[in-house]
Formats: structure tokens, C-alpha cells, sequence
């Protein structure tokens, strides 16, 4: 059974350490990583696209939603569907949520 003892003197520390490392004592701790998939973009592209490109590709990846009311035909564009459409304001006709088509 190996005793050990502590000592006052920083420098008994020092050699206490340095004969535990000669003796092959662990230096480094392993440590467990995840791997995480990065849900990150990259566009391959060399130039920068054009404005009118960009404001396509936007458009294109932006889902809106129409909410109309069957009865007069008003309708509303609104960026997130609402779970109860609820009645028209104008006619108290039914409304629907369909997704825009452009």
C-alpha cells in the first residue's frame, strides 16, 4: 500500500509530481465528445448573386398563409396559420387557412 504525505514545501510538491509522471501516472483525462451535424448552409457560390437572385430565393423558402372567408372572398396573407380561423369580420362568413401559392 502506497502512503503518501503532504507537505508544506511547494518544492517536495514539484518532485512528488514529477516522480508520479516518471512513474506513469495519467497526464490528460480523456474527454467524451458529441458529434453534432451542423444544420448550416453553405452556398458554393464563388461571386455574390444578384439582388433580384436573392429576393427569388427568399421568396421561395418564405411560407405564407392565406385565410379567406368563403362566403365574400376576402382574404389576409399571414406569415403563421391560425389554429382557429374563427369567423369573418365583415360578413361573419367561415374562414379557411389554405398555404399561398404565388
Amino acid at each position: 500500500m502506497l502512503m503518501t504525505q503532504v507537505s508544506a514545501d511547494p518544492e517536495d510538491d514539484a518532485v512528488a509530481i514529477e516522480r508520479m509522471l516518471d512513474d506513469g501516472a495519467p497526464t490528460s483525462v480523456q474527454v467524451r465528445t458529441v458529434r453534432r451535424r451542423s444544420r448550416l448552409t453553405i452556398w458554393p457560390e464563388s461571386e455574390e448573386s444578384s439582388a433580384e437572385e436573392r429576393a427569388t430565393r427568399r421568396r421561395a423558402a418564405r411560407q405564407v398563409f392565406r385565410v379567406y372567408c368563403v362566403a365574400c372572398g376576402r382574404s389576409t396573407d399571414v406569415p403563421v396559420a391560425p389554429a382557429r380561423p374563427g369567423r369573418c369580420p365583415h360578413c361573419d362568413g367561415t374562414m379557411l387557412v389554405e398555404v399561398a401559392g404565388d
